[in-house]
């Protein structure tokens, strides 16, 4: 009889902690430094009802924020505000580019990075250009420069050739 019941008691402590989640691991809003209570304000009303994890993810980005200049943040509030007035298909395929993005071997990750950052110093002028006659080409020759991208490891000749470009 003492077993039974020693049973159900475990059973109703375990299903308690499945009913209600894992509370212990969670970060009081009150604990959390004013600087991040600051960066992550509009997530005070609901602090406490998000998961652990979540509240993990946001306090890594906030420490991030905490790093930027005025200037990047500035930058990341309004790529924040022009994502949210897209359509959700468009978001949906930025989501899914992301994801893509983050399945790539790091060194291919980097790689990425790098020509971002080439492109992004670009004279606008210039940016349009590439972007012109990227999409003067047709369809299946964007792709074969796509896959050839994708298959081909760039050397420091090559890289070097295409920033004289």
């Amino acid at each position: 009889m003492a077993a039974s019941f020693s049973l159900v008691m475990v059973l109703i402590v375990f299903a308690a902690g499945i009913a209600f989640g894992d509370q212990g691991n969670r970060i009081p809003w009150g604990s959390l430094p004013r600087e991040d209570r600051e960066l992550l304000g509009r997530y005070a009303d609901r602090w406490d009802r998000l998961s652990p994890d979540r509240q993990e993810r946001l306090l890594r980005g906030a420490e991030r924020l905490s790093k930027m200049t005025p200037e990047e943040r500035a930058e990341i509030k309004e790529r924040s505000r022009r994502y949210r007035e897209l359509p959700s298909d468009r978001r949906e395929l930025l989501k899914k580019k992301a994801e893509e993005f983050q399945s790539l071997p790091p060194q291919e990750r980097d790689r990425v990075k790098e020509r971002y950052r080439w492109y992004k110093k670009l004279p606008s002028e210039d940016r349009k250009a590439l972007r012109d006659k990227w999409h003067s080409l047709p369809p299946d020759e964007r792709q074969y420069l796509r896959n050839e991208r994708r298959n081909s490891q760039p050397d420091a000749g090559r890289r070097g050739r295409e920033r004289e470009h």
